[in-house]
């Protein structure tokens, strides 16, 4: 069995070393960027000296070639933050972009309203483009934050992915609609979420814009959130 590894392709690395690495680069292309880097803090000389390599490990780095798993270590034991993303806070802020009235109308924050909710960084990152609407009403949802997402749709046209979901549609030159999208025949229709009327409706041929709820947050879901080091923003 060999005794080395090469990495393989230009977009992956052996899983057996990504535990080691750490969230550091896996691929090529990321590899070179982050020894760039390293070189103009401490120069290509200073690097072979203290990581004990021969030159030509960092000329194929930084041409997004292949090294064996020795060499790729003596450099990041050499270098042990070199190759490690900027931490990311625990909590980020969700954009509020507007509240929803009377559950589907959409109207404009007041200024006592608040622009942004406090969430698990990972919320962002993992459904990002992401928003959310302040929802207003006389239930006990009143204050809780509706969120919306763009990922994984085709957000420039209503079509199958809207059949039988909770939406947001983008009317032209109308203010958005929060309803739920069933399409019946050829046309999309869109009916309120309590009541059932049918608010808007469009052809399967069109230019409708649209987002996709994903959930409802309180208001106060970061409320007894320790802050960390991490964290940008104060609690």
């Amino acid at each position: 069995m060999y005794n080395t590894f090469c990495f393989i392709g230009r977009y992956m690395v052996n899983n057996t070393l990504i535990h080691y690495m750490n969230k550091s680069p896996q691929t090529l292309s990321d590899l070179s960027y982050y020894i760039d880097i390293l070189i103009k803090e401490h120069s290509t000389k200073n690097i072979i000296d203290k990581a004990g390599i021969d030159k030509n490990v960092l000329y194929r780095l930084q041409n997004k070639q292949n090294v064996t798993v020795e060499n790729y270590l003596k450099i990041r034991n050499a270098f042990p933050n070199a190759f490690r993303p900027e931490p990311q806070p625990d909590v980020s802020d969700l954009p509020i972009l507007g509240q929803i009235i009377n559950a589907s109308e959409i109207q404009v924050l007041n200024p006592a309203q608040p622009t942004a909710l406090k969430v698990p960084t990972e919320l962002i990152t993992g459904w990002q483009p992401v928003f959310g609407y302040y929802y207003s009403d006389k239930s006990h949802y009143d204050g809780c934050v509706h969120v919306f997402t763009t990922k994984n749709i085709n957000s420039e046209t209503i079509n199958q992915q809207c059949h039988n979901r909770l939406v947001m549609i983008y009317p032209k030159d109308q203010s958005p609609i929060y309803a739920w999208c069933h399409l019946v025949k050829d046309t999309f229709k869109f009916f309120h979420t309590f009541t059932k009327a049918e608010l808007f409706s469009c052809p399967k041929k069109n230019n409708l814009r649209w987002s996709k709820f994903v959930a409802v947050l309180p208001f106060n879901l970061m409320e007894f959130a320790k802050p960390t080091e991490n964290d940008t923003v104060p609690m």
